[in-house]
């Protein structure tokens, strides 16, 4: 009704079922040319463009996406293989699966890389070792505990990227 060309509307949606459910009504509304929508899951339509233009991707040429249980997996060897006393408890050495794939997850996607969060940590630490040269015990042992953690989540961010390349994989994240 608007003169737009089918070919140049894009329709993103969260799921595949979604997404064919999309076709299957426009089809009913404008016929054979929603054909020519490009209709995608996000998934789908970053497939498209790192297929596209893989030049703008150089790091991931190549390289599939890496599935959740994939990502599982490498968490779970780069845990079993690390000296990681505080990301891989004793009584339950798996408990921070979920919780590392989150954290690494909002870290790529604030467009932090395992190198500046090696940096911002180390800042943390200067920070830190201010705070007990001045004296300043309040709040010391908490971010003696982040800095810790910190320290090993960026070991494992590190370890984790690493495994990915090696795999030739990559994440949506990335």
């Amino acid at each position: 009704e608007t003169d737009m060309n089918p070919e140049n509307i894009a329709a993103l949606t969260f799921t595949e079922s979604a997404a064919f459910e999309m076709k299957k009504r426009l089809a009913d509304l404008i016929g054979s040319d929603a054909h020519n929508v490009a209709i995608f899951t996000f998934h789908g339509f970053c497939n498209d463009i790192i297929t596209s233009y893989p030049e703008e991707f150089p790091n991931i040429i190549g390289s599939l996406v890496a599935g959740q249980a994939e990502k599982v997996r490498i968490i779970q060897d780069i845990l079993k293989s690390g000296e990681y006393d505080l990301l891989y408890p004793f009584g339950s050495p798996f408990y921070y699966v979920r919780p590392l794939l989150k954290v690494i997850s909002d870290i790529k996607r604030e467009g932090v890389g395992n190198k500046e969060f090696e940096k911002l940590v180390e800042q943390q630490e200067k920070v830190l070792v201010e705070m007990e040269q001045q004296g300043n015990m309040k709040g010391y042992k908490d971010g003696e505990k982040s800095v810790s953690k910190n320290k090993e989540l960026s070991t494992f961010y590190n370890q984790y990227q690493s495994m990915l390349r090696e795999k030739k994989l990559y994440d949506y994240d990335d």
